[in-house]
């Protein structure tokens, strides 16, 4: 997500999540992020709409290519990446008078044509349709024009609009072909059909949900996401706090309407553009079930970091997933989605840095050791089981999530704080190293194997239990299960 406000460039979890800072103080900031996309690698396109460029950043480690990717525009707002032609579009939208879309070729940032309509209106955001054609939001006008990309002669069509659409900005195709659009001034997404006739508004302006809308995206569940650049009663700071909203990409029904707000703290957000980062979805197609067999993810396997989805296999044998990665790749969060396949993954340890979800309605497990590093640490069982077999080790707290039961089966050496949200969390193993364990409201801890160190079990309260020869602080809060409880605390 591109915050305009502080010029960074933030990452969260799926989960809605704070991670990461990507593009901050130390590196070479963006003037104005308006637009964002991912290239060939690590590539990350930025546009800076003030200062009339384009910056290109390693998405991973945030670190800034020597010199501007492209210079000399003005003022600069969407940008676009074509796998198939390497090409890469960045609209113009001026001073709400821009008319121009201007290609590069992606690789060398050689200029390699424009398409100009002549006329103004500001070109705000772009995406390419299903039959090929480059469609561009026209800001003032409220519009959508239809470009040819294989021909930079031929004047545009205007392909979309309506009264009730004002402000056009961020857009994409869904599922069913329809256009979706923001409409940042009418702050509304409003939607077309293949043809561009009207479907009308999929979130009212009606709903005062959307203040200021400024970008929609996809997120892996086919829900709608939308950054709005927000709303204040003080006249002085007249967008904030921004925030990004989740919705029901066929209804428009809100999921949750503040999915992200103000994380981190530490000033006023301004959410422009977004980007889901890569993820693979299992489709089990390969005769093998190595993870690293590109068959069984669609046709491309993933690639280190990226987030993984386990779905309907249709296959018996590809139900037990095996990670032959070498040992120690980062994987940004493992869901399970929809059906009720069970699961079993096993394999080479990995780095965990995104959250453990199960959206089936089966319980899954994990056998693979799992090293919590930045963002790492959730698990939200949904309302089924997740059983880790591995073990847990790394320098993240773990926070457990959703009505059904977490088992712990390895050794959990990992640094992090413990907390329990919700539903059942049991530890067989060795919880050896965990400062606390803090259970909330009607949760459980089940606590079957040994727990090591000087724990607080539920944080705050005052009341305590010392039993020999450990020196262990039990402060109890909220509904507390304790079976077959070994205290011990290991000598050095």
């Amino acid at each position: 997500m591109s915050d305009r406000i502080s010029n960074r460039i933030l990452e969260y979890n799926l989960d809605g999540s704070f991670r990461r800072t990507v593009v901050g103080p130390s590196s070479t900031l963006p003037d104005g992020p308006s637009g964002m996309a991912f290239g060939n690698g690590n590539d990350l396109f930025v546009t800076s709409i003030n200062d009339g460029s384009v910056l290109k950043y390693d998405w991973k480690t945030g670190t800034a290519a020597a010199a501007p990717f492209a210079a000399g525009l003005y003022g600069p707002s969407g940008v676009l990446f074509d796998k198939a032609t390497n090409s890469l579009y960045v609209s113009e939208f001026g001073n709400f008078d821009g008319h121009t879309i201007v290609r590069f070729d992606a690789g060398s940032g050689v200029e390699t044509g424009r398409f100009d309509a002549g006329t103004g209106g500001g070109y705000s955001d772009m995406a390419l349709g299903p039959d090929g054609m480059l469609y561009v939001s026209n800001f003032y006008y409220g519009q959508v024009l239809k470009f040819d990309p294989a021909n930079t002669a031929t004047p545009p069509v205007a392909f979309a609009g309506d009264a009730a659409l004002q402000g056009s900005n961020g857009l994409l195709f869904d599922a069913s072909g329809k256009l979706d659009v923001v409409g940042l001034m009418s702050q509304n997404v409003f939607q077309f059909n293949a043809n561009g006739t009207s479907v009308g508004e999929l979130v009212p302006a009606a709903s005062q949900m959307l203040y200021f809308p400024s970008d929609i995206a996809l997120d892996p569940e086919g829900n709608l996401l939308v950054s709005c650049l927000g709303n204040n009663s003080n006249p002085q700071i007249p967008y904030a706090p921004g925030y990004i909203g989740k919705f029901n990409a066929a209804t428009g029904a809100a999921i949750e309407p503040m999915f992200i707000i103000e994380i981190p703290l530490t000033s006023w957000i301004q959410p422009t553009a977004m980007l889901i980062e890569p993820y693979a979805v299992w489709s089990g197609g390969a005769p093998t079930n190595a993870w690293t067999s590109a068959g069984n993810w669609g046709g491309t396997a993933p690639v280190d970091p990226a987030a993984v989805r386990f779905g309907n296999t249709g296959g018996g044998g590809n139900a037990a997933p095996l990670n032959d990665f070498p040992a120690g790749t980062q994987f940004n969060g493992i869901t399970f989605s929809g059906g009720n396949t069970t699961y079993a993954l096993a394999g080479n340890a990995i780095k965990l840095g995104g959250p453990v979800v199960n959206q089936s309605e089966n319980d899954q497990a994990i056998g693979l050791d799992l090293e919590l590093v930045l963002g790492g640490g959730s698990f939200d069982t949904g309302a089924h089981k997740i059983t880790i077999g591995g073990d847990i080790s790394g320098n993240s707290p773990l926070t457990k999530k959703g009505a059904g039961d977490l088992l712990l089966q390895g050794d959990l050496s990992y640094t992090g704080a413990t907390t329990v949200l919700a539903g059942k969390m049991t530890v067989s193993g060795f919880l050896s190293h965990s400062p606390s364990v803090s259970v909330k409201g009607d949760a459980q801890f089940n606590a079957a194997g040994i727990i090591a160190e000087a724990l607080t079990i539920g944080g705050t309260s005052s009341a305590q239990a010392v039993p020999e020869p450990s020196a262990i602080a039990l402060a109890l809060w909220g509904g507390l299960s304790l079976l077959a409880f070994s205290l011990r605390r290991r000598m050095r």
